[in-house]
């Protein structure tokens, strides 16, 4: 058996099989292992280097237990996996969760590791709405549902989950179907699971489908079962790369296995024909009508902090997108994050002008209960809005004092706590870099820096701090990743919890934040 250590020390089942021109690698979906696509790496190995592995909490990478897994998680694992094996020009394909896992894997590293996309039987946004229908149970299940859900016991929420997967199981009693599921979750880790699940279910990848930069190919099921066959249509709509779509008639979600000759067969001529070249653009019709969105790493590089800002006013649709995205900041942040549009009297004040501040008519609220690491927790969670307001073609800047306190502290509930804001807008220009320190003035740990570390450190240093003052240094402690600032004022926890956001997008790991008395 051979295993991938991951830099945290935790290890992931991996066989990397055959020796063919291309590079493949195939990612598994919620509950299942590697085994799903062992049928097609016999087929394929003469075509291509095909690599399969357990994602951790699964099969045989169950141990790999350790740290909350997210789906930003799994990227980072994908993308150690790429780096640690030396791979480019790959095939990625990714089965259900899979699919998500490559998705969040464009988010955050681009796509210049990769030669073609394979996404099979999943949807960018699993919680339906209003305005959305194409997400999971064929478009029914709800927040309302999910809340629900979370009172219930896991097996039943399991079982309930493969029926809709599977419906001929719909026939089977269910003393008959027990014995199985069990043993399918025994292979699994449950704890990592559960968290995987939430981690869906929060997100919302619509608009990382538009930073795709390679040939896309959908792969989905009719008449499917959990998802809409609709999705294919939808991914037509908004990918902006070349794109094409394989139906399997007769599917359910199970497509792999369910049709294991046409699964093949599709990916093997994929594997033959598609001849674009790891990094090119390929032309097509920009069908989204919006400019190229930018990854995460890029939104770090180009966001500067903007003070004056154009009468422009903020699009509904971009205002319904940050609304959704603040909303995700909240669940996960435990926050009462708010975002106020067209309201100038926010940022009226002399306080406002002294900071330099021009004409902002729209402003982040950083609200919520003041408990544990409140602080930290609006650094970080406000973070992640503003450097999406950047993908969203929007400027931002941090305001501790310099904006009408009295004003917005009438805007939150009373049992809130007011944090700080961030001023929200299209900016006169988009900002200058400043001066930052360097990679040894921050890092305290001795003998040699992983890569992987040492990105994580140059994003840290491209987070805005209080006064540019970057009083933070990074190390390991206890084998883990660290991020130590020092003093004992609320900005500087607030500093912590963005300089973290950054050091864990840079280096795809999660890091340990520790605050030290001055």
């Amino acid at each position: 058996m051979s295993y991938f250590t991951l830099k945290n020390g935790e290890n992931l089942y991996y066989e990397d099989i055959g020796k063919g021109p291309e590079t493949l690698i195939m990612m598994h979906g919620w509950t299942s292992t590697h085994d799903v696509f062992e049928e097609p790496v016999t087929r394929l190995k003469d075509k291509a280097r095909c690599i399969i592995y357990d994602h951790r909490g699964h099969g045989d990478s169950k141990g790999a237990n350790h740290e909350k897994a997210t789906m930003e998680t799994l990227a980072g694992d994908l993308n150690e996996i790429i780096q640690g094996l030396s791979l480019s020009n790959v095939t990625l394909l990714g089965w259900s969760m899979g699919a998500g896992v490559a998705l969040n894997y464009v988010r955050i590293y681009g796509c210049s590791a990769l030669k073609q996309i394979v996404l099979c039987d999943m949807t960018p946004k699993q919680l339906n709405d209003e305005e959305w229908k194409l997400g999971l149970n064929q478009g029914t299940y709800t927040r309302e549902d999910m809340e629900r859900d979370s009172g219930k016991d896991f097996y039943s929420l399991y079982k309930a989950f493969a029926i809709e997967a599977v419906p001929r199981l719909k026939k089977v009693p269910g003393f008959l179907l027990r014995k199985p599921l069990k043993e399918k979750l025994a292979q699994c880790d449950e704890a990592v699971l559960k968290s995987l699940s939430a981690s869906m279910k929060a997100q919302d990848n619509r608009d990382t489908v538009e930073m795709i930069t390679v040939p896309l190919t959908y792969f989905y099921a009719d008449p499917g079962s959990l998802f809409s066959p609709k999705l294919a249509g939808w991914y037509g709509d908004h990918v902006k790369t070349q794109y094409q779509a394989v139906c399997f008639p007769g599917s359910d979600h199970m497509l792999v296995t369910n049709d294991p000759d046409r699964f093949t067969e599709n990916v093997e001529k994929l594997l033959a024909s598609n001849t674009v070249e790891c990094g090119e653009q390929p032309y097509s019709e920009n069908r989204s009508g919006k400019d190229d969105a930018m990854t995460l790493l890029e939104a770090i590089d180009v966001r500067h902090s903007v003070r004056e800002y154009k009468a422009d006013p903020i699009p509904e649709e971009i205002r319904s997108r940050l609304d959704a995205f603040a909303a995700e900041c909240n669940r996960d942040g435990d926050l009462h994050i708010s975002i106020r549009y067209d309201d100038p009297a926010g940022f009226d004040s002399k306080l406002a002008h002294y900071g330099s501040f021009r004409n902002v008519r729209n402003y982040i609220v950083l609200a919520g209960e003041k408990k544990p690491d409140f602080d930290f927790r609006c650094g970080y969670f406000g973070e992640k809005i503003v450097l999406f307001s950047q993908q969203l073609g929007l400027n931002t800047c941090w305001a501790a004092l310099t904006f009408n306190k009295k004003k917005v502290k009438e805007l939150i509930d009373p049992r809130d706590t007011l944090c700080m804001v961030i001023a929200l807008g299209y900016g006169q220009t988009q900002g200058t870099s400043r001066k930052s320190r360097s990679i040894s003035d921050v890092v305290v740990s001795r003998g040699t820096m992983p890569e992987w570390f040492r990105s994580g450190v140059e994003a840290a240093l491209k987070a805005p701090t209080a006064v540019n003052q970057q009083k933070f240094a990074f190390g390991m402690k206890d084998g883990e990743p660290a991020v130590m600032v020092k003093g004992i004022g609320a900005y500087t926890k607030v500093d912590l919890g963005i300089v973290a956001y950054h050091f864990e997008i840079g280096s795809g790991r999660k890091v340990r934040a520790i605050q030290e008395k001055a």
